[in-house]
């Protein structure tokens, strides 16, 4: 097929290597007459050249001409292109292969020697020699992420003087070069410039990618390929264009990816003006490492973390840490950090539900620890409806005419309970049903009438509930482990020291807790495992875990399924917390038998209340107050006789009287009768039957009497017979 590109359009601008896009009949890019477009973002351009006659039009700048005026502002004379007859049918994979072995000799030394390629990278990407638009050119193929030749970079002979561009392409949109590096997942990875750039890095074992288009290119759609790169540094050519490329790319990564760390490699000036990475490289006594320890400066995102400072850490030294701010609760404070790394997992999260009156801690265990985890990715609420959250965390997306919102390794905090029907809404979520959930929702339009908007909640987030109610609905109480904390006096007296200390000298304070070295390790570490993007954890030998799961109860009920679950992602992020000593020769990351030991240890001491389906504090309430007053009662009875016929029950007046002489103060009547006793009974845990002496009263009847006392660990309730208010 004969191509002149003096009068194609579309040709035209392949020649120079001009990024576009195509609507109709109409090719779109950004305006070449004059810097109008500076401050597009994105795909906005304003530059329309028609594709069939060449006429265009700048919307932005008022520009407009014909084909030979965009050939003159292109530098391309009439001469200056011939004809180019290119190979068919060939594919591109096979032109690549033709032109590699045509590379001359010359061509090869010198990619050797001047750009300091390695042979074997020579031959594994195909470089080339062909010619084009009457001209010898290196061909350099360009390849997608599979590895299929998509096109050819052109870079001129070096050894034919000229005086046109240096490099050129055979057509094809803007794409990333050396993409099939992304598919590894590298940790780090460089930025550059140009093709022979990346190929200098690769041979010094450097991961590193570019633009065919130039430093002033890079697509809004590559960055999705980014997302698993802890560190991103960007190192273009040592020139005013290039400084301005970087600048443009730093502000855009930085914009889509908070999390990761940002920065640049600015070359040293003994590589000259217009220097790059090869002339860095040439220079006497170079050290790779220096790039980036000596050259590069963060612009945006997290300080990069030094992961191998890091020493496996276990649950007991993981809890000692988090006393620092928050004393005893140990189960409590464990789970709940458990919960909120569980985020950074692909479909491992945990859900947790704090039930206590008021003014027990049920807000502040999980608070304090959410101060270990990213700002950007904890949401707390005070209280929300269903169309007041879908508001405040959606995006609107036009091709989808819909609302996301997206939960993907994000931590929900609810300080209050939520509104019943967001509860309701997000059960699907907690359930860990579907990655994307469609909603249909009504909200006022301008006028004040009803329209239905389309929701879709898009991935799966670690979520804490805290509430003073003690009644639960099944559906939550089993999607979730339920806590309650620990309402000791030693407890107590901690709290009360504590928040002198802070009151009497905030600043001060908070200044302390913030300088141990410990505190700043573990939001390092949580950063680092964050930054890991693990998409799942094996935990092996799942007949043994089943085996060991069961013998830990009765009988087998419905919720067991989702316990079980409940067990293996707390292994998971347990494993998760030494990320870096579990992967195996595979990759893949692996449980230790220490970790699943570990998860087994966690979940026997908060068993209990879920088997119950109990918050702690409601068996808690049970052990210390109606059990007690019914053993004195019915003292010298056998307590495991089935017939409780003549037994005398437990009033609520005799309730509220012992828990007036241990806690020095009244219980909430409303909470016991419509609450506590009702979720007591449903358990199983008592009867009620009404009072043969008066009928409006009704008695309690103990169902389940066990001879040791309630010591707390059984989900993070302690210390049930206090001595002393």
């Amino acid at each position: 097929m004969h191509v002149n590109p003096n009068n194609d359009a579309k040709e035209l601008l392949n020649s120079k290597g001009i990024d576009y896009r195509q609507r109709g009949e109409e090719l779109i890019t950004h305006c070449i007459f004059s810097d109008c477009d500076a401050d597009s973002r994105g795909n906005e351009a304003h530059l329309y050249i028609n594709a069939n006659t060449g006429q265009y039009f700048c919307h932005k700048c008022g520009e407009k001409g014909g084909i030979k005026s965009l050939r003159e502002a292109l530098g391309v004379s009439t001469e200056s292109l011939p004809r180019q007859t290119f190979d068919q049918p060939s594919s591109p994979a096979k032109l690549a292969t033709k032109y590699h072995k045509q590379l001359p000799l010359n061509i090869r030394e010198w990619l050797k020697n001047d750009r300091l390629l390695l042979e074997e990278d020579i031959d594994d990407f195909e470089l080339g020699y062909g010619v084009f638009y009457g001209k010898s050119w290196i061909t350099i193929p360009v390849r997608d992420s599979s590895g299929t030749v998509q096109f050819m970079k052109l870079r001129q002979d070096p050894f034919v003087a000229s005086g046109n561009a240096k490099y050129m392409s055979t057509g094809g949109e803007a794409a990333i070069f050396n993409a099939e590096v992304l598919k590894e997942k590298p940790d780090q990875l460089v930025i550059c410039e140009g093709e022979f750039d990346c190929l200098v890095l690769r041979a010094f074992g450097i991961p590193a990618i570019s633009s065919t288009a130039g430093a002033r290119t890079f697509k809004d759609e590559w960055i999705g390929q980014l997302t698993s790169v802890r560190h991103l540094y960007i190192c273009f050519d040592n020139d005013e264009a290039g400084e301005q490329g970087a600048k443009e790319l730093i502000e855009k990564l930085s914009d889509a990816l908070p999390s990761t760390s940002i920065l640049q490699i600015t070359l040293p000036d003994e590589v000259g003006e217009h220097g790059d990475i090869t002339d860095y490289f040439k220079l006497p006594d170079t050290d790779p490492s220096d790039l980036f320890e000596k050259y590069a400066e963060l612009r945006s995102g997290p300080k990069p973390i030094d992961v191998s400072t890091f020493e496996e850490i276990t649950t007991k030294e993981l809890t000692k840490v988090l006393d620092l701010t928050i004393k005893h609760d140990n189960e409590n404070k464990l789970v709940s950090f458990l919960c909120m790394l569980s985020a950074y997992t692909e479909d491992s999260q945990l859900n947790v539900s704090f039930n206590a009156p008021s003014s027990t801690g049920k807000t502040y265990i999980p608070t304090q620890v959410a101060q270990y985890f990213p700002d950007a990715d904890v949401r707390q609420f005070g209280g929300a409806s269903p169309t007041a959250f879908f508001h405040d965390n959606a995006s609107f997306d036009k091709e989808r005419n819909c609302y996301i919102v997206d939960l993907e390794r994000k931590i929900l905090v609810f300080l209050e309970q939520p509104n019943p029907k967001l509860q309701e809404n997000l059960r699907p979520v907690m359930s860990h049903g579907k990655k994307e959930i469609s909603y249909k929702i009504t909200d006022k339009n301008q006028k004040g009438s009803n329209r239905a908007k389309n929701i879709i909640i898009r991935g799966f987030a670690a979520t804490i509930f805290c509430s003073a109610g003690m009644r639960l609905d099944e559906q939550e109480a089993t999607r979730a482990i339920l806590l309650s904390p620990e309402t000791s006096i030693e407890k107590v007296r901690e709290g009360v020291h504590m928040a002198t200390l802070r009151s009497a000298n905030k600043a001060e304070f908070l200044a302390e807790i913030e300088a141990n070295p410990e505190r700043q390790q573990l939001k390092d570490r949580v950063l680092a495992i964050k930054q890991e993007h693990v998409d799942d954890i094996v935990v092996p030998d799942p007949t043994n875990i089943e085996r060991r799961f069961l013998s830990t109860v009765q009988s087998a009920k419905p919720r067991h399924q989702r316990d079980v679950s409940h067990l293996l992602s707390i292994i998971k992020c347990i494993t998760l917390l030494n990320v870096w000593y579990r992967r195996d020769e595979n990759g893949n990351v692996v449980s230790t038998q220490s970790d699943i030991d570990q998860g087994f240890d966690v979940w026997q001491k908060i068993n209990k209340s879920q088997e119950l389906n109990l918050p702690p504090y409601t068996y808690e309430f049970y052990k210390k107050y109606i059990v007690p007053i019914y053993v004195a009662k019915n003292s010298g009875r056998d307590q495991n006789s089935k017939s409780f016929g003549d037994d005398v029950g437990v009033s609520r007046k005799e309730i509220i009287h012992r828990h007036y002489e241990l806690e020095n103060r009244l219980p909430n009547d409303d909470i016991l009768r419509r609450q506590i006793l009702p979720m007591l009974e449903a358990a199983g845990l008592i009867t009620q039957e009404k009072d043969p002496y008066d009928k409006r009263n009704k008695l309690i009847f103990p169902q389940l009497i066990e001879p040791e006392q309630y010591s707390g660990e059984h989900g993070g309730v302690a210390n049930l017979e206090q001595p002393e208010a």
